[in-house]
């Protein structure tokens, strides 16, 4: 992650905590695993806290932070590819107490590091085979090839749109006055996606190596309005990172999920609690319009590729 990026990293999780209630607690994962934690309450008791392959959980990545329960014990284990067991972690309420960081308003931070994974307690593959199965926010390709795309374009597709911005003020222009399109990542092939019960997954491949300054923007609609509810921001500048999540009138994004990328590739994942508390649960009512956009030399370019129902591209 580029020095400018880790930068605004801290300050936006600085703003989505100082925005967040002073009972919401975080947890960030200082492994070099991927993160399953319980999602329902674990017992505070480590033997008794079963982590039972039928249970729901949600991921943390390398990197990544997570809003967890502001009370009661969490638990989990620590997924590595290639391997057959699982170490765990088991965080008690006094062990919460004592080894998460606070601020002044009470907020809570929580770090699961290496020090906190046990192998005296283990959780093999073999049970948590459909868990295992599903996308994971890991920066691995392989997940995700099977799957259907919900959006798909041609290396020689034009853009639904074009827009530029030269120190004016955001104008339409024409795909042959462009400088960026088809270098930078603004060539979009394809993404794909997948949904659980309490995060979206997002995944995009682009023809051409990413820029540092190109991101991918979903657009989020009711039916028949013309200003968008929300816009999350994908912008894979370096291997770890936060979607981003804009509304009218803010002046600061929020964070609303994890986001890893490599030159080709980016994978994310989306808190559903804080996307539905921008456009409601009903995603029936929305569609979304996505684009790339870019910049370089003083201009910032805008491709408009897609538009569709939002229930046609994030797969319910």
């Amino acid at each position: 992650m580029s020095m400018k990026r880790t930068l605004l990293a801290l300050v936006l999780f600085a703003t989505l905590v100082s925005a967040a209630s002073a009972q919401e607690a975080y947890l960030r994962n200082d492994t070099a695993a991927t993160l399953y934690v319980l999602a329902s309450p674990a017992s505070d008791d480590p033997s008794a806290a079963r982590l039972a392959p039928g249970a729901a959980y949600r991921q943390v990545p390398v990197g990544g932070v997570l809003p967890v329960r502001p009370t009661g014990a969490i638990a989990g284990f620590a997924f590595t590819r290639g391997e057959f067991q699982f170490p765990t972690f088991h965080v008690s309420r006094a062990e919460r107490v004592s080894g998460a960081r606070a601020s002044g308003s009470g907020r809570q931070y929580l770090t699961v590091s290496e020090e906190s994974l046990t192998t005296e307690r283990v959780v093999l593959s073999a049970e948590f085979t459909e868990l295992l199965s599903g996308p994971r926010i890991d920066n691995q390709y392989l997940d995700w090839v099977a799957r259907d795309a919900r959006v798909a374009r041609g290396p020689s597709r034009a853009p639904l749109g074009v827009y530029a911005d030269f120190g004016d003020g955001r104008e339409a222009t024409g795909l042959d006055e462009s400088l960026l399109w088809g270098r930078g990542g603004t060539d979009l092939q394809w993404i794909k996606t997948d949904a659980g019960p309490a995060d979206l997954f997002f995944a995009a491949t682009v023809y051409t190596e990413f820029a540092s300054s190109t991101a991918i923007f979903v657009y989020v609609y009711a039916r028949g309005e013309t200003i968008p509810r929300a816009t999350l921001e994908f912008a894979p500048d370096g291997p770890e990172g936060f979607v981003l999540l804009w509304t009218p009138g803010s002046r600061e994004p929020a964070v609303a999920g994890n986001l890893v990328s490599n030159d080709f590739f980016l994978e994310a994942q989306i808190w559903r609690s804080a996307l539905e508390e921008a456009v409601g649960s009903d995603y029936s009512s929305l569609v979304v319009e996505i684009s790339t956009a870019s910049s370089a030399a003083g201009i910032w370019e805008e491709f408009v590729l897609a538009r569709d129902d939002f229930q046609a591209v994030f797969a319910e």
